[in-house]
């Protein structure tokens, strides 16, 4: 874990992963661990470039997967920010619930990362700094959802602490864009 919250944040995914078979690993995931450690040796040399002449522009990806856990059909979440093309932050979860649409699950997790968004606009205006916003997200269903005002009978049962992205959106906190998914920064 200290590879990941202090020095590797790229390893979120497979530290997670492989941290669910700790109380009873096979040879795989012995594999798997092994691979993990020839890739650090291996990068040991490098080092994150903060390119200049970027704009300063907090971007943040979000995105979901749609219960891939094979066992409990979990979905997860992630989200990646990137200040001038640098990361600054990456979350990975597996979440508790369970959907039965990818919409809601895309919503989940922009919800999430809206609320990420605002809590940096806080923290940058705090020291006096306004830095926009952009957000990105793959499919254009939760995207449309949050644009739209309209209340779709559809998606009655997405939880109301989710519709907090929209509040956002409309409060112009972050601005919402569409990225095909071959582009999107955030794998799952």
């Amino acid at each position: 874990m200290y590879l990941v919250t202090c020095t590797h944040p790229n390893f979120t995914f497979c530290i997670s992963y492989l941290s669910q078979f700790s109380s009873r690993p096979l040879d795989i995931h012995h594999t798997a661990v092994k691979r993990v450690f020839h890739y650090i040796s291996s990068t040991l040399s490098y080092v994150l470039v903060h390119p200049q002449s970027s704009s300063v522009k907090l971007e943040g990806f979000s995105n979901a997967s749609f219960a891939n856990c094979i066992d409990t059909h979990h979905f997860n979440t992630s989200y990646i920010f990137q200040l001038r093309k640098c990361t600054i932050s990456l979350y990975y979860k597996k979440q508790q619930c369970i959907s039965n649409s990818t919409t809601k699950v895309e919503y989940i997790a922009l919800s999430i990362t809206a609320r990420q968004a605002k809590w940096y606009t806080h923290a940058f205006k705090q020291i006096n700094i306004n830095i926009p916003v952009q957000l990105y997200n793959d499919p254009q269903s939760s995207i449309k959802l949050i644009e739209n005002p309209v209340y779709y009978h559809k998606t009655k049962y997405i939880d109301i602490v989710y519709y907090y992205t929209r509040s956002c959106l409309i409060n112009n906190l972050f601005q919402l864009t569409y990225v095909s998914t071959k582009t999107m920064l955030v794998l799952l």
